[in-house]
């Protein structure tokens, strides 16, 4: 059971680290640094788009998981050999998954819109009021 945690937590962690190492790294080339001055409280230049880190962090492994359950034989008992190198308790639950992977990548495009909206605040800072506007009316599409 531990290694299921740990294959569900490490390549999101190794992906969002070496991510952000490339923001911090190259982001202010492409305007993704917040300077100090009027509401900011460092004292030098920081760069921003640590959202966008994250969200490859989430994206990443979900779309390679996406692309094993494409190959991966329908179920389980049919699967023989294919699924044999899963758990039991993993293998079973390859259909449900399959089922209901549409739900989990309408949940993804929500937040993909919401990352791409942080990253445009980033760039070019957003006023407040469309940003709530906007988050608000993808929280009600998405909770309907």
């Amino acid at each position: 059971m531990i290694w299921l945690v740990v294959g569900a937590t490490v390549p999101s962690l190794l992906i969002c680290w070496v991510a952000a190492w490339a923001l911090r790294r190259w982001g202010p080339r492409v305007g993704l640094v917040d300077r100090p001055g009027w509401r900011k409280v460092h004292a030098r230049p920081m760069p921003t788009g640590g959202g966008l880190a994250i969200w490859l962090g989430v994206v990443v492994p979900f779309a390679l998981g996406q692309i094993a359950l494409w190959v991966l034989p329908e179920t389980p008992v049919t699967a023989g050999a294919a699924t044999s190198w899963l758990p039991k308790f993993v293998a079973i639950h390859l259909p449900g998954l399959a089922q209901q992977s549409g739900k989990l990548w309408t949940l993804l495009a929500g937040g993909t819109g919401l990352m791409f909206l942080g990253l445009l605040d980033d760039r070019r800072g957003l006023d407040w009021k469309p940003r709530l506007a906007i988050q608000t009316a993808v929280a009600v599409v998405l909770v309907l």
